[in-house]
């Protein structure tokens, strides 16, 4: 297919593809990338796809190129997908995502909002016959229920639900806005401290998931609880450089110079060349010493 795009022979080049998604179906989302390279007209792209099982395949791989790039074909993809595999959840994510953000637009009538919370339903009650142990259909009726208006119901749905599911992790961060919009300090502290502790499963987990907290605790203007996520972030992935940067930022912002400097001089180690972190390092040195000297 390589070959024939470059000779501009199109069609047979998109003919091999749908024949390397046919007889192997773990080459479809090459294949498809392959001729998004060269074509983003539906009708070239729909002559990929394979008869009999290994259709939906390429249909999702499709709609997931297409979501953003041409979203009525990608919306196409999907319908055409699921009308194959009813199971099959990446499409049905999107399908019901968008549905999501439709509903969060302002003007629309008490009807239109049923209507959409309705269809919104019907993709939830899917995800829950093909992954029952799953939070995926919660969060999605949290975010319904959060764009109809209603984000203390959407908290108490997720409240019962992460206690039930194998993705406990990823279902209390989704809870974590939501609680967080309702002005309850302390019971948010509560689940920050708990969804830390769910996500830290050793090392770079660890790392990765102090920096999710650092950062929420930023967004509340909190910089003392984010300097000690970065801080953790830092113990668990000592070569994290984004953590040691995080860290000074939000050292600096709270006057402590001396650890700034401490953190920018370890992510100055880590990122020898970059010249911007390299002034960061001397400005806080400069605070640090002007503290030194009053």
């Amino acid at each position: 297919a390589d070959i024939l795009f470059a000779r501009g022979a199109k069609d047979q080049a998109l003919m091999e593809l749908k024949f390397a998604s046919r007889d192997e179906p773990g080459l479809a989302t090459s294949a498809v990338a392959m001729a998004i390279e060269h074509t983003q007209k539906e009708d070239d792209l729909r002559r990929l796809v394979p008869e009999g099982s290994g259709a939906a395949p390429v249909l999702d791989t499709l709609g997931a190129w297409m979501h953003k790039r041409n979203p009525a074909a990608g919306e196409r993809f999907d319908k055409q997908a699921l009308e194959l595999e009813p199971d099959r959840l990446a499409p049905r994510v999107r399908r019901a995502q968008d549905l999501v953000d439709a509903l969060s637009k302002e003007g629309l009538s008490e009807q239109g909002k049923q209507e959409l919370a309705g269809r919104i339903e019907e993709h939830a009650s899917h995800m829950d016959r093909a992954e029952p142990q799953s939070s995926r259909a919660a969060q999605l009726r949290a975010r319904a229920l959060v764009a109809l208006g209603q984000p203390e119901k959407a908290d108490r749905l997720l409240a019962t639900a992460c206690d039930h599911v194998t993705d406990r992790h990823a279902c209390m961060r989704a809870r974590v806005p939501i609680l967080a919009s309702l002005n309850r300090p302390k019971e948010l502290d509560e689940l920050l401290d708990a969804t830390a502790k769910a996500g830290c499963t050793g090392g770079k987990s660890c790392a990765q998931t102090y920096m999710w907290l650092g950062a929420t605790q930023r967004g509340r203007k909190n910089l003392g609880g984010a300097a000690n996520a970065y801080l953790k972030a830092t113990r668990h992935d000592p070569q994290n450089a984004d953590a040691w940067v995080q860290l000074g930022d939000v050292s600096t912002g709270l006057g402590t110079h001396a650890q700034a400097v401490r953190a920018y001089e370890q992510a100055v180690r880590l990122r020898p060349d970059d010249e911007g972190l390299k002034k960061k390092l001397e400005a806080a040195r400069g605070k640090m010493m002007g503290g030194f000297l009053r």
